[in-house]
């Protein structure tokens, strides 16, 4: 799993082929996070002011809500990161795919990772720099 920067979205990857994008409710997060996201009006954002994720997570539990579901890998996803509303997932397929979180719009495949799969590993880490 990942989180982004803001607090805001979480990630997840499986063993199922899919990443999912979870929306960290604000309500439920406690403190003064009364703000909404202005790009979809009905999902609240986590801003309680002065607190980092896993200090919101302590404090008020990890409520959160199912926003998207991005599918598109054959086999497990092994990897995920993400920054601001880019995902970038890796997976057993050799790939690295890059999305759009918020419309769940797969922006780019990176593919054929390996001169080889002799060994059939895929790709097991990532990280946005």
């Amino acid at each position: 799993m990942a989180v982004n920067d803001e607090g805001t979205l979480l990630v997840s990857c499986s063993i199922d082929g899919t990443v999912r994008v979870w929306d960290v409710l604000v309500a439920e997060f406690g403190g003064d996070a009364g703000q909404r996201d202005s790009r979809d009006k009905d999902t609240a954002t986590a801003s309680a002011a002065g607190l980092g994720f896993l200090e919101k997570v302590d404090a008020f539990g990890c409520p959160v809500q199912p926003r998207r579901l991005l599918t598109g890998h054959v086999g497990w996803v092994n990897a995920v990161a993400i920054e601001d509303t880019t995902v970038v997932s890796g997976g057993s397929d050799h790939t690295v795919r890059i999305w759009d979180a918020l419309s769940g719009t797969l922006l780019r495949i990176i593919s054929d990772l390996f001169t080889t799969r002799d060994l059939d590993l895929g790709v097991f880490t990532i990280a946005i720099h």
